[in-house]
This record gives C-alpha cells, sequence and structure tokens, in this order.
C-alpha cells in the first residue's frame, strides 16, 4: 500500500503537460510603416490603429496612400499580413528599407522566425525578417504584390511552460499524498519501536 501511494503522489506531482506558455496573446504593439530606411517612418502611413493588443482576430491595418492596405492580424506564435490594394500588381520602391516595423516586449522572448507555405508573396523570405530586441522588421523593398497577397509567420521561442491551475492542484495533492505516506511510515515505526 506504501508503494502505491508513493506512485500516485509521484503522478501527481508531475506538471501537466496542457500547461501553456503565451508568447505574443496579450502583448501590446505598436506598428510603423518606414522607407526608405529603417530609420524613416512613412508619413503617407495611416494606421487603424497604430497601437494594439494581441488577441484574436485582426489586429490592425496600415494603408499607405489611399491605396494599398496591409491588414495585420498576429495570432500568440504567428503573424499573418493579408495585402488589398487598388493597383494593378504593384512593386514596392528598392530601397535599403521598405516595410513594417513592429515592436513590443513580448518580441525579446522569439528565438526565430519561419516563413509559411501560405505565403505568396513572391521574392520574400527568411533574410527579409529580422527580430532585434524588441522590433519585429519585414523589408518589402523591391517586392511586387497583388490583392490576393498574403504573408505568413511563424515564431518560435523558448518560454518556459506555465503550469495551469489544475497542475499545481495536482501537486499541492501530490506533495500531500506524499507527506502522508511519511507519517504513516513514522508512526508504524515507532509502533514497532514499543514492543521491543
Amino acid at each position: 500500500m506504501r508503494y502505491l501511494l508513493g506512485f500516485v503522489a509521484l503522478g501527481a506531482m508531475l506538471p501537466s503537460s496542457s500547461a501553456s506558455a503565451a508568447v505574443l496573446l496579450g502583448a501590446t504593439v505598436s506598428e510603423e510603416y518606414r522607407v526608405p530606411d529603417l530609420g524613416t517612418p512613412y508619413l503617407e502611413a495611416v494606421y487603424s490603429p497604430q497601437v494594439f493588443e494581441v488577441g484574436a482576430g485582426q489586429e490592425s491595418a496600415i494603408t499607405i496612400e489611399g491605396v494599398t492596405t496591409f491588414n495585420i492580424d498576429f495570432a500568440d506564435t504567428s503573424l499573418l499580413i493579408a495585402f488589398d490594394t487598388v493597383l494593378a500588381n504593384p512593386t514596392l520602391g528598392n530601397s535599403s528599407f521598405n516595410g513594417l516595423v513592429f515592436t513590443s516586449t513580448a518580441f525579446s522572448q522569439i528565438t526565430g522566425a519561419a516563413v509559411d507555405a501560405t505565403t505568396n508573396l513572391a521574392g520574400f523570405d527568411a533574410s527579409r525578417v529580422a527580430i532585434v530586441g524588441n522590433e519585429l522588421r519585414l523589408n518589402f523593398a523591391g517586392l511586387s504584390y497583388d490583392t490576393d497577397t498574403a504573408l505568413a509567420l511563424n515564431f518560435s521561442s523558448q518560454v518556459s511552460a506555465i503550469p495551469e491551475p489544475a497542475s499545481w492542484a495536482m501537486m499541492m495533492l501530490g506533495l500531500g499524498f506524499v507527506g502522508g505516506a511519511m507519517r504513516s511510515t513514522k508512526q508504524r515505526q515507532k509502533v514497532a519501536a514499543s514492543y521491543t
């Protein structure tokens, strides 16, 4: 019986495999379109809104010169940008930087970004993505797009899992079983010692 209690206690103390770690969910993000270099905000960009919290659904839309809109949809470990334009196959100017910069302390937890296979922005690859400190930078310089263009990124991180309340309860239950088993063993030893 003592061994059975020990195994039950050990199992109860192990963290639940359903524990999850939020990377971007709930993070506050600001965005800015920059061109012709990384340090120059583009004055013809309109943001709806420019600062947002990552949650369910589309977070923002950025309209450039009233003709092209980037629809921004972050998820906990991914980003989807859907392009919408009234122009016929436009090309973004080829400069040192022509694209989006997202800023959030949450980006410092991201260790990598992979371009998802659903991306159909010709010429966009991992070399155009940079995560530097709190910034996520996407360079579209020289690329052509249309109203059906989509860019999807998947992020990786080294954030450790946070136990859920049920996991904490199971660990506490396990500790209670261990304590009870130890107390039971100690009482048996006292009884055995008194008869000798």
